[in-house]
């Protein structure tokens, strides 16, 4: 059925020439043709126009969607490192508390003249005794004694060292201060001590040199500058100059005992300062992951009645930024040859002047 139009195109085209109408015929197929395609692109078109939106869709969905799962994992990772953190400090309580039982039923310093441990606070002085164990079996002397105050209010770290062969009352007969020790282990030196310094001393930590061995080995060894005038000899193993000392290296250095120009004294500057670099790195916050076998080293073969419950609430102020610079004394007093015997006489004044400039809140005279 003919279209409206149609026909009269038709009657027109029915009057013109052969060819003309066929050309006619032609000229509106093409048109169709080309209406019929443009509809094709058109529909190409927003088939493309829809895929787009549904990519740009699918696209912002990603990007919103994907930061919500980083947060998610970084939320886990945080909630889990927080309970491993809350378990660890269970379990040092834990431990801290069941060392600290143990120690309840060591002997109290001067317990016969009425003396009771004062509590910790502010203040801390303790006795830190290196024993000399020559594994002959024979009564133990000490061959360090360093008493070491740490004042918490002010962060104030001093170190004041007694010789060895210091000559005082020790059982009420002038001798060399480390033979205490043989006679009636750390309780007659703490005594001696506290006789002779007039203090208030408390508390002991006793090391011997597997102690020191454990502790260095367990920090990973210690950065040390080993005086060109410490010349090892033979059966020493350790080395002058600047390098690492394992455990046992650090041992034959702190036996040494040759090349130092005043004898004893320099051999104790030398310990001092060992001990005073080895605390920095040992506290150090790049060591903070280290404390654990730093811990078990000390509880393993210290003796010590210092209780640790009641310091660990400093402990996070030492781990982040490291002890403070420690401040290293001597006993005043020189060197004496009487009986045969070398002794180191302390002088009685400049002794009291240095106790009380440096243990004062701790003398009791």
């Amino acid at each position: 059925m003919r279209q409206p139009g149609e026909d009269f195109q038709d009657d027109i085209d029915d009057t013109l020439p052969l060819n003309t109408r066929q050309g006619n015929k032609d000229w509106r197929a093409a048109q169709e043709a080309a209406r019929q395609a443009a509809a094709r692109h058109a529909e190409q078109d927003d088939t493309w126009e829809d895929e787009n939106r549904r990519h740009a869709y699918s696209d912002a969905s990603y990007a919103t969607k994907r930061p919500h799962k980083k947060r998610s994992c970084l939320g886990r990772l945080i909630r889990l490192a927080l309970v491993l953190c809350l378990v660890g400090i269970i379990a040092l309580i834990g431990n801290l508390y069941f060392w600290d039982q143990k120690k309840q039923d060591l002997p109290v310093p001067a317990a016969a003249d009425g003396n009771v441990l004062d509590p910790i606070d502010k203040d801390l002085l303790f006795l830190l005794a290196g024993v000399d164990d020559t594994g002959t079996g024979e009564p133990q002397r000490t061959d360090t004694l360093l008493l070491v105050r740490y004042d918490f209010s002010d962060g104030r770290l001093i170190g004041l060292s007694i010789p060895r062969d210091s000559r005082v009352f020790v059982r009420g007969k002038r001798d060399k201060i480390n033979h205490a020790h043989a006679y009636g282990g750390i309780t007659l030196t703490m005594q001696t001590i506290r006789d002779f310094l007039g203090i208030d001393l408390d508390y002991y930590m006793e090391v011997d040199y597997d102690t020191v061995k454990s502790v260095v080995d367990a920090v990973g060894g210690v950065r040390y500058n080993v005086p060109q005038e410490a010349q090892p000899v033979p059966g020493e193993i350790f080395h002058t100059g600047n390098h690492v000392l394992n455990g046992d290296e650090t041992l034959s250095f702190l036996r040494h005992r040759q090349g130092y120009k005043n004898g004893d004294i320099d051999r104790v500057k030398a310990q001092q300062a060992f001990l005073k670099e080895t605390a920095h790195q040992v506290a150090s916050p790049l060591n903070i992951w280290r404390m654990p076998f730093v811990l078990k080293a000390i509880q393993d073969h210290a003796k010590t009645n210092i209780p640790a419950l009641p310091l660990l609430s400093k402990a996070p102020g030492v781990l982040f930024t490291g002890l403070p610079e420690m401040e290293m004394h001597t006993i005043p007093g020189h060197g004496q040859t009487i009986g045969g015997l070398s002794y180191y006489v302390p002088d009685k004044k400049g002794t009291k002047q240095m106790v009380r400039k440096l243990l004062g809140p701790f003398m009791q005279r």
